[in-house]
């Protein structure tokens, strides 16, 4: 529903316009290191040491793939690192389930703010295009038609620029697809990792369940890398 994904972007976008006068300095750090790769990766080291045989086999191409990843999806990090963007009160699981609707489909407000803290809008912005323009559930098994919907992208972002144009800055804009391919990379690294020790973290239907998703994710990463330049042409565009 190309209204429902723009009403989501413009809810979000909405939601960084009401809280960019405030000092995110004030606020605490509720879940630390929450969208640090290095972070993610140390967790992942330690769950592959740990793993068990059979869990190491069944997760071969992934883990090869998290192992030959590490530079590359450490670029935003980095970059953040660097101070590159500004520091912004972020809401941290920016997914559709996390806004109330109408039932004309218009966006109300956005909901569940525990992990409402000091971030970059990249991070924000990655995990709505990763939950929302996504053409399969994050757990479809059937990864032939996994990938990242164009149109929902743009529509998303039409959303977005709606209320963020007013503040966000060029260096951000340029590096919101990163944030898209960093975050669903996030989170397949987590899943893997949920796997690897034993689906001890998330909620799981069956025994391979976590496995399935990080599969399904790192398959929207593909699709993001192929789209990339697309990608960043609407962002560019919707935003000038």
């Amino acid at each position: 529903n190309k209204t429902l994904v723009y009403e989501a972007g413009k809810l979000y976008g909405d939601f960084l316009l009401r809280t960019s006068d405030l000092d995110p300095g004030k606020l605490t750090e509720t879940i630390p290191h929450f969208h640090s790769m290095p972070f993610r990766y140390n967790q992942f080291d330690d769950a592959f040491k740990n793993a068990g045989n059979e869990a190491l086999n069944l997760a071969k191409n992934e883990i090869d793939l998290i192992l030959d990843s590490r530079k590359e999806m450490n670029e935003l990090y980095e970059l953040k690192v660097r101070n590159t963007f500004p520091i912004r009160i972020t809401h941290n699981d920016a997914k559709l389930s996390n806004i109330l609707f109408d039932k004309n489909c218009k966006g109300l407000a956005v909901i569940d703010l525990d992990t409402v803290m000091p971030g970059i809008i990249m991070y924000d912005f990655g995990d709505s295009v990763r939950s929302i323009c996504a053409l399969t559930r994050e757990d479809d098994k059937d990864l032939l038609n996994t990938g990242i919907n164009i149109e929902f992208y743009e529509n998303f972002c039409k959303g977005f620029a709606k209320h963020t144009r007013a503040f966000i800055t060029q260096k951000e804009i340029e590096y919101l697809p990163l944030g898209a391919k960093t975050i669903t990379f996030i989170m397949g690294l987590r899943f893997l990792t949920d796997f690897l020790n034993g689906n001890v973290y998330y909620k799981t239907a069956y025994e391979t369940h976590n496995l399935d998703r990080a599969r399904n994710q790192f398959k929207m990463v593909q699709s993001i890398k192929e789209s990339f330049l697309e990608m960043q042409s609407i962002t560019m565009e919707v935003f000038k």
